[in-house]
């Protein structure tokens, strides 16, 4: 595998270069005139927390830390809690050496930085280098997404993650494997999330490699405790407390919010039980996600030894993260990790290809577009919806279309994963 990003011509460096001002300017203009970044706060301040020898992992430590920035967001107070394991406290930790202002500026300028680094090296997943088309459209779509420019005033983290994700991969393919595994287990600050690198690593270079980043994520966890309050089994609080964690932000619930990312949102709108997804229900999921991804790998045309399509594979791991992990709107950045794979659809020399791949982006579009009260996906949901089910009133026929349409993320995650599972990889003719 070629794993080198395509030569720099002009419009991919133009595109680069206007990107990282659009979204810089955007993000570093809130960082200094407005008091936002609230997950940055509360991550850092979870970090101080642990530095002082103290369990970041309470609610009430968390809600003492929230009200000291921001004393009067009564609706952020009640919502917030710390649900990130051991291993992002030293990633945060180097920011309260700094001013909070300057804190801010430097994370949103890393993040865009890794962000536009990560497009350029996206062929790290694919059989054969990307045009420089691909990179400019690319470095764009990463960056400039409605999206991404709200996470970046947020200060979370699914960027981050995205960049730890194919940089590592960059750095596996050129050599570099004891890093590439330490990058991948630094992506577990997203635990939940992080679980298919396991079986994609398994899947692109075998047992070694998933059982070495499995080892890296433990012993970052293990030394991230004892660096920070001294406790190697810090990852065993984390544990216990994801549950009251998880249920003290009322953001989290499926059945109140429908900007909620997975399966079981769309079960709420469709008039069923608000099954809320703990560890247990995420590993299910994991496991029904996968097991389809069995069947289809086994249906596959029979392909020459040693032909894989690690963009696909990606694709597949990015879609179950989505689609599994009860997550808010914040995490659909990750989407772009879909990206490799749809540009070995455009590039294939086949118009099929291509429709697939347009398809691809135009539900992850729709799972992107703005939402909440007033938005344009409200809008939608409205006028179509209402439509639909005025009908199926007058026929006596309840068909929750408005509901579904007002979940449009969790179903944007379903249709991009249902596409790409039926598509399959995309491997070259020899």
């Amino acid at each position: 595998m070629d794993a080198a990003p395509s030569r720099p011509l002009p419009l991919a460096t133009a595109a680069t270069l206007l990107a990282v001002l659009i979204a810089g300017w955007w993000s570093v203009r809130v960082a200094v005139q407005d008091n936002h970044h609230e997950d940055l706060w509360i991550y850092t301040a979870a970090a101080r927390t642990a530095l002082g020898g103290h369990s970041p992992y309470s609610t009430e430590r968390t809600h003492a830390a929230v009200a000291e920035q921001f004393p009067d967001a009564d609706d952020l107070l009640e919502n917030s809690a710390y649900l990130r394991p051991p291993v992002a406290l030293p990633v945060f930790a180097p920011y309260l050496l700094l001013d909070w202002t300057t804190a801010k500026v430097v994370w949103c300028l890393l993040t865009v930085l890794l962000a536009a680094l990560s497009a350029w090296h996206l062929s790290a997943f694919t059989s054969a280098p990307l045009p420089p088309w691909f990179t400019a459209a690319a470095v764009v779509a990463v960056l400039c997404n409605p999206l991404t420019l709200f996470v970046l005033i947020v200060g979370q983290t699914p960027l981050f993650f995205v960049a730890c994700v194919v940089l590592g991969q960059a750095a596996h393919v050129r050599g570099w494997k004891r890093f590439g595994a330490l990058l991948w287990a630094v992506a577990f600050l997203k635990a939940n999330m992080a679980l298919p690198l396991l079986p994609l690593a398994w899947y692109l270079s075998g047992w070694r490699r998933a059982a070495e980043v499995a080892v890296f994520a433990a012993l970052t966890n293990v030394l991230a405790g004892i660096g920070t309050t001294g406790n190697p089994l810090l990852f065993v609080d984390f544990l216990r407390y994801i549950p009251e964690g998880h249920q003290s932000v009322n953001f989290n619930r499926v059945a109140v919010n429908n900007q909620i990312t997975s399966w079981n949102r769309l079960v709420v709108a469709c008039g069923g039980p608000a099954v809320e997804l703990g560890l247990v229900g995420t590993l299910a999921g994991y496991a029904v996600w996968f097991g389809l991804v069995r069947l289809r790998l086994r249906a596959s045309s029979p392909r020459p030894e040693g032909a894989k399509s690690s963009a696909w594979a990606l694709a597949v791991a990015a879609c179950g993260a989505l689609l599994c992990c009860q997550s808010l709107p914040y995490e659909l950045p990750l989407l772009v990790l879909v990206l490799p794979y749809l540009g070995e659809l455009f590039t294939s020399g086949r118009g099929r290809d291509q429709a697939v791949a347009l398809l691809v982006a135009g539900c992850a579009a729709f799972a992107m577009m703005p939402g909440g009260e007033g938005g344009m996906s409200e809008n939608i949901a409205n006028s179509v919806g209402g439509f639909v089910d005025r009908f199926g009133v007058r026929i006596g026929i309840p068909w929750h279309v408005t509901d579904v349409l007002m979940s449009h993320r969790s179903l944007g995650v379903l249709a991009v994963s249902a596409v790409v599972l039926a598509r399959g990889g995309v491997v070259r003719k020899s």
